[in-house]
């Protein structure tokens, strides 16, 4: 079997190994060649142990393979314990040399060994399974914390801008919003909104649509009526007269003299022009109002 692994890793790997059989296992002399090492402590180092233990155990001789499997449990100790490095990654390499040990320490020929590393596999996957959760946790406090942060932050940059503004209350005019409101939107009755009385001669004008002659009686087509533009017929109306602010606009409006039309619009304001707009004869009818007479 060809195993194609790292020559600095597989360096390090022999010499720790090397150490921990001649030493007995010595805790200071290891955890030195390990400390000496701890950018070689990474995932690469779980792969390897895996592949390279395999590969030896079931190649060498038994008596060989029984001690090779021995110092490897002796190592994943020493890693799992090893205060030093990442310690989830250290679980791990402990976890690849607990199971690759199986291979030797099998249930069938040393049942005690077989259960007391079933124990050390288990305690191990816990503990790794611990420090997961703890990284997960510490990983949503920095966040939050940050977000805390910006949010701090924020409310103090507002604070500042509130301190910079004039606080005390300040009489609002609503009536010139009012007024524009009423000039989009034309009430249908009096210039009362809301109890507010507004200024008569700002709204002194009533535009009447005789819709029937505007749009030529009843023989019209949709090309007509595309044309027609009662934005259009204001600004005629602007050109040929002055006129103020409109109060009313109204259709269907059927009027024979300026009798009939004063009974028509109301009379809540003292003074209004009045135009009614036809396009029959291209002109416009100009009617001054005064409801006194």
């Amino acid at each position: 079997m060809n195993v194609i692994i790292p020559q600095q890793q597989l360096n390090f790997l022999l010499e720790v190994l090397k150490d921990i059989y001649k030493s007995g296992g010595d805790r200071s002399r290891v955890y030195q060649c390990l400390q000496a090492n701890l950018d070689l402590l990474d995932d690469r180092l779980v792969k390897l142990l895996r592949s390279w233990g395999t590969h030896r155990l079931t190649t060498v001789k038994p008596t060989a393979a029984f001690i090779l499997a021995q110092t490897v449990i002796n190592f994943s100790q020493l890693v799992e314990q090893f205060p030093q490095g990442n310690k989830e990654t250290n679980l791990e390499i402990a976890i690849a040399g607990y199971e690759t040990a199986l291979l030797v320490f099998t249930a069938k020929v040393y049942p005690q060994d077989f259960a007391n590393l079933q124990g050390a596999l288990a305690r191990a996957k816990q503990q790794r399974q611990e420090a997961i959760e703890r990284q997960t946790i510490n990983s949503s406090v920095a966040r939050i914390t940050r977000e805390i942060e910006i949010v701090q932050a924020t409310l103090k940059t507002l604070r500042m801008q509130l301190e910079t503004l004039n606080t005390s209350p300040t009489k609002i005019d609503i009536v010139p919003l009012i007024s524009a409101i009423r000039e989009l939107h034309p009430p249908q009755d009096d210039l009362n909104i809301s109890g507010i009385k507004l200024p008569s001669e700002e709204f002194n004008t009533a535009i009447l649509y005789d819709i029937e002659n505007l749009t030529k009686g009843y023989n019209f087509d949709r090309e007509l009526l595309a044309k027609i533009s009662l934005d259009k017929v204001i600004n005629d109306i602007r050109k040929q007269h002055q006129f103020g602010k409109i109060a009313i606009q109204r259709a269907n409006f059927r009027a024979k003299n300026q009798s009939e039309i004063c009974q028509k619009v109301p009379t809540s304001f003292d003074f209004c022009w009045l135009f009614y707009y036809r396009t029959r004869r291209s002109k416009f009818a100009r009617y001054k109002l005064d409801p006194q007479t």
